[in-house]
């Protein structure tokens, strides 16, 4: 079965402050002759042809790009990031959705495939992945949630590191680093 054929949704969360970055559109920074975001997009076309972004009014260059590529754009408040991910799901109204930040870089993306596969078919309202026993920012909700509601969960341990979150200028350059030594065949 092809991954897009899957019925898995992907919710990105691009409504964040952006303040460790310092700039609340970090995911707009290019990588590559492409953004953060635009990488991510083009990654996970490949999985889904359910792709979503949740972001604000704040967020101008990233609800253009969004209307640049055709994806849907749900436009929240901005000021609680639990309150705009439980508004984004609702509005969704599908699952299993997977959850991550724009900021998100999958490095490894067929290893990604199958931490998804993984996952296939569980019961357990959200299932966290983490890397390396750290989480990697990345959600499986198999259950929509109730306004408030605290869901069962269980995380799900990748031994092999498969993404990077962008959190800081530092980040940005350790991603950098990452895809040059790619490029020159001594990613491993």
């Amino acid at each position: 079965m092809k991954y897009s054929d899957s019925g898995i949704s992907f919710l990105v969360m691009a409504g964040g402050k952006g303040t460790r970055f310092g700039d609340q559109e970090k995911c707009m920074r290019d990588i590559d002759g492409n953004s953060i975001l635009g990488n991510l997009i083009d990654s996970l076309t490949t999985l889904s042809h359910f792709i979503t972004v949740s972001t604000t009014l704040k967020h101008g260059k990233t609800i253009e790009f969004c209307r640049s590529r055709n994806i849907p754009t749900i436009i929240t408040e901005g000021n609680d990031y639990t309150d705009d991910l439980w508004h984004s799901i609702v509005k969704i109204n599908k699952v299993p959705i997977i959850v991550m930040g724009s900021d998100t870089y999958l490095t490894d993306l067929g290893h990604f495939r199958s931490v998804i596969a993984s996952m296939n078919n569980s019961e357990i309202p959200i299932v966290d992945i983490l890397q390396n026993n750290i989480f990697s920012g990345i959600s499986l909700f198999n259950r929509i949630p109730g306004k408030g509601e605290i869901l069962e969960y269980h995380e799900l341990n990748s031994e092999k590191n498969f993404s990077l979150n962008i959190n800081t200028l530092e980040d940005l350059n350790r991603l950098k680093l990452i895809l040059s030594q790619k490029t020159a065949g001594h990613f491993q």
